[in-house]
């Protein structure tokens, strides 16, 4: 809740700094901010509507709408600015401007839909709230641009000529680097391109997944700071339970569970085992005048049984944490110290060989606690990655080549994603950045996002191929230096807004707005110098 009071403020802010200076007028900051408002504000209703609480990701839902909402809006304000510039009334722009970009800005929104309800495939229900809150308010930021903004326009009077890209001297120069490059550059693109993936493929394994809820607070902070005095003083935070079924009056099981115990109690990092064995051992010592040596467990049913009955007589309470009434089940209890998902899953491993040696299949036994729970998460986290990821890149493909009339438009416009996620993946495993609750979700907003500037620029050029009979070298440049326009508003809209939460309180929130970023940098390059290639060698 910090999070979000602090940094919303700083993203609006940027994001209004940056259309002022992309469009120089109010209606060019005030339309967009509007279809973002209204986007987060139905987002954030219906949450309440269906009783969700605002959870650790879900916190970033009002910072990241506000970037990503206000693409949509921009893409059509510029077109608008584009057609006013060449003299064309008002009914007449924004007629163009939808006709010519309202198939691209649809695309762009069902594609950024698909991202991010692609993680609903997540079994993590903090996940899931997240995706359905940014995959409506994202299908609510498009319905606003495609309706709400060309409303506005039609009712407001013809603006002052705005400067258009080609004649500012940063961008003008910018996009003729960029169009020298993909005419002069093909093999040198290609060539960076393999190298990229090539480094990616290659730290691709040290990506490692961590569910460890300590990491979620910074170095020096006063829960860290606790947790790591508890676990070096009292042998750790967190409660590891193994469930033995079977009679506790078995002597047999009874031994098994002793033997069972010793050695568990000789694995690192997990300490303060106590459970029947060590109250049969208590009782057994006090009722021999507490001699050390009569530390030891009842060796036939008819003692356990009356051991359990002075138990019963005297502390059935205490009972009660260990045994159930009817002596089926007993708990055998650690405390384990706060690790690495890798290494608690290590050990839990070696907890689970202690059960399949001593209790084998005559005896049903669960380990449970919170380090179990945290290792299950691990694997969702790890499964949902795996399908939300898929489902994206698939979805997205399906839609673009339906929408684009060819499968070979659909490959082209997902391969420049498809690199974004692999460089991404790289990225983490280069830095040693952990796959968690929040840099899980990137891979899949990467390709609903990211895929957004391919769509643009290749239904520009074919506007251009197909409208103008332009020649293909000729529609290409005019794609670069018309959309890459508002591809590079837009870009720069999103990357602000993610790079606000680099100032989160949360690491995992600090990684995922950095990584995110990162990935709209690439995707952006991506479709403005790889597609353009695929495009001229094709």
């Amino acid at each position: 809740k910090q999070d979000l009071i602090r940094l919303l403020p700083f993203v609006i802010t940027a994001i209004i700094l940056i259309l002022y200076l992309t469009f120089r007028s109010w209606r060019g900051v005030i339309l967009p901010l509007s279809t973002v408002l209204i986007s987060m504000i139905w987002s954030i209703g219906l949450q309440q509507l269906i009783g969700k609480s605002l959870s650790l990701v879900s916190t970033v839902l009002p910072v990241l709408l506000v970037s990503v909402g206000s693409a949509y809006a921009i893409h059509i304000i510029a077109r608008y600015y584009e057609d006013i510039n060449q003299g064309k009334g008002i009914e007449e722009t924004v007629k163009a401007a939808i006709k010519h970009v309202g198939i691209a800005v649809i695309m762009a929104g069902f594609t950024t839909i698909v991202g991010f309800a692609s993680l609903l495939f997540s079994d993590l229900t903090i996940i899931q709230d997240f995706a359905l809150g940014t995959a409506f308010g994202v299908a609510v930021a498009l319905l606003s641009a495609l309706l709400f903004v060309p409303a506005v326009l039609l009712h407001l009077k013809i603006p002052v000529k705005v400067v258009s890209a080609e004649e500012r001297k940063i961008s003008a120069g910018f996009f003729r680097f960029l169009t020298k490059r993909v005419f002069q550059n093909r093999r040198g693109i290609m060539l960076l391109v393999l190298l990229f993936v090539i480094v990616s493929l290659a730290v691709l394994p040290k990506l490692k997944p961590e569910t460890n809820y300590i990491s979620y607070f910074k170095e020096g902070s006063k829960t860290r700071v606790a947790t790591e005095l508890v676990d070096d003083i009292l042998g750790g935070t967190q409660g590891v339970d193994v469930i033995v079924h079977g009679n506790i009056k078995d002597d047999q099981l009874l031994k098994e569970m002793r033997n069972f115990q010793d050695e568990a109690e000789q694995l690192p990092h997990l300490n303060n085992a106590i459970s029947m064995v060590n109250i049969f051992r208590e009782e057994n010592k006090a009722l021999n005048g507490d001699d050390p040596q009569m530390s030891i467990i009842p060796d036939n049913s008819k003692q356990i049984a009356q051991y359990l009955l002075l138990l019963e007589m005297s502390d059935k309470e205490m009972l009660e944490n260990y045994l159930t009434f009817d002596y089926q089940k007993s708990r055998i209890q650690f405390t384990m110290e706060t690790l690495s998902s890798s290494r608690q899953k290590e050990i839990l491993d070696q907890l689970q060989g202690l059960v399949d040696k001593h209790f084998s299949d005559k005896y049903q036994v669960e380990i449970t606690g919170i380090p179990s729970m945290a290792n299950e998460i691990t694997n969702l986290v790890v499964s949902g990655q795996i399908k939300s990821l898929l489902s994206a890149i698939l979805f997205t493909f399906l839609i673009t080549s339906i929408l684009l009339k060819s499968v070979k438009r659909g490959i082209f416009t997902t391969i420049p994603i498809a690199l974004t996620v692999l460089i991404n993946f790289g990225i983490m495993g280069l830095f040693g950045i952990s796959l968690d609750i929040a840099t899980v979700m990137i891979a899949s907003i990467a390709v609903g996002i990211g895929v957004d500037y391919s769509i643009h620029i290749f239904t520009r050029y074919l506007e251009e191929r197909d409208y103008n009979s332009a020649k293909p070298a000729d529609a290409v440049k005019t794609a670069i230096f018309t959309v890459g326009k508002a591809n590079l508003y837009n870009a720069i809209a999103v990357i602000a807004g993610f790079c606000v939460i680099l100032f989160s309180s949360f690491p995992p929130l600090v990684s995922f707005g950095g990584l995110t970023a990162l990935t709209m940098v690439v995707s952006f390059f991506g479709a403005l110098l790889v597609l353009p290639v695929l495009i001229m060698t094709s």
